[in-house]
């Protein structure tokens, strides 16, 4: 599909239609590609700490999952606070948190 081509919306019932370009509705190509290689890199940085799993208590992006697997790796989505809390101190691993721009041991 084109950037050029226009979706209608239309009520019959107002007889009113709007006629909006495609791009409105669909991200831009080059924003869905600088979001996809932002998530690789992070998802190498993470893999070249020499880790095989990646638990977190929030979702995993479908993009996330693929990358993962491509690097031999698995990611476990959905777990408890205190769960990953445990499995770090059981596992001689790391807990960490992350946000906007920032990580927290």
């Amino acid at each position: 599909m084109t950037s050029e081509m226009p979706i209608k919306f239309s009520s019959s019932s107002s007889g009113i239609s709007f006629l909006l370009p495609f791009c409105l509705f669909f991200p831009f190509p080059h924003l869905v590609a600088s979001e996809e290689n932002i998530l690789k890199e992070r998802i190498d940085l993470i893999v070249k700490t020499g880790a095989n799993v990646v638990l977190t208590s929030k979702g995993i992006d479908d993009v996330a999952v693929k990358y993962l697997v491509d690097a031999h790796a698995m990611g476990i989505r959905r777990v408890e606070k205190e769960d990953l809390r445990n499995i770090a101190k059981a596992t001689g691993g790391t807990y960490l948190t992350y946000r906007c721009g920032s990580v927290a041991h």
